[in-house]
């Protein structure tokens, strides 16, 4: 779940093993719209990119960006693995958790996390930093 106080109202993004992703309002406690769909496996991370982009992972190895109401897919992602853990760490820059990898992708740069737009360094979790 991510959560986000953009132009002073609350936005929460989730997701679900049915495949699908929910935006909340959690001040009133309901649901925005239905429920975004489109996914092959679970989602098993999500994240907002400010008000304007909800970013999710998948068993079925993606990364996605869509626009929370709409639901249309802004920007797709493909990993090597199931995507385990998003987060949003600052300048637009997206840390991306598969098995068992970490990378960071800079948005807007067209990165793909095998290929050499991504930025920073992708590294094993269980490897140690020389």
């Amino acid at each position: 779940m991510a959560g986000t106080v953009p132009d002073g109202r609350p936005v929460a993004v989730t997701g679900s093993d049915d495949r699908t992703v929910r935006v909340w309002d959690p001040t009133a406690g309901r649901r925005l719209g239905e429920p975004l769909t489109g996914r092959v496996g679970p989602v098993n991370a999500s994240t907002l990119h400010g008000r304007s982009v909800a970013v999710t992972g998948s068993d079925d190895g993606s990364v996605r960006g869509r626009d929370p109401t709409t639901g249309r897919c802004i920007d797709r992602i493909r990993l090597p693995a199931q995507c385990r853990a998003l987060g949003m760490v600052g300048g637009g820059r997206l840390l991306v958790g598969f098995d068992p990898d970490v990378v960071l992708l800079v948005h807007g740069s067209g990165a793909s996390p095998t290929g050499p737009a991504a930025t920073g360094r992708t590294t094993g979790i269980d490897e140690e930093e020389s």
